[in-house]
């Protein structure tokens, strides 16, 4: 990623960038290591995907979320010990990007 500098030597960069920066972000957030991070990246940019490389990228995802599910039956036994508004503030908190996940798997599969 090389980005252009504007006459005040700030950096500035185009959208694809911008993207694989988000994209990044992302990634660290689930700590995926950067060398697979680099990975699916190039592979998007490529817009080539062999099937190791594919392989390895739905590996980590289902092994995300396999950690996901995990750490959701720990909140549900959690919240068997939590009074109705703090149930409600979980809720109304994970509402939201429950209905996020949702939709985005239900994309894979139809």
């Amino acid at each position: 990623m090389h980005p252009r500098r504007s006459d005040s030597n700030y950096r500035l960069y185009d959208e694809e960038a911008v993207e694989a920066i988000e994209m990044v972000k992302r990634y660290k957030k689930m700590n995926c290591p950067l060398y697979e991070i680099k990975d699916i990246i190039d592979m998007l940019q490529s817009k080539k995907l062999s099937n190791k490389s594919l392989e390895m990228h739905v590996d980590h995802i289902a092994q995300l979320m396999q950690n996901l599910e995990k750490e959701i039956k720990d909140m549900q036994q959690l919240m068997d010990h939590m009074n109705r508004e703090q149930r409600t503030i979980i809720r109304e908190k994970l509402s939201k990007q429950s209905a996020n996940l949702v939709r985005a798997l239900l994309a894979i599969y139809y």
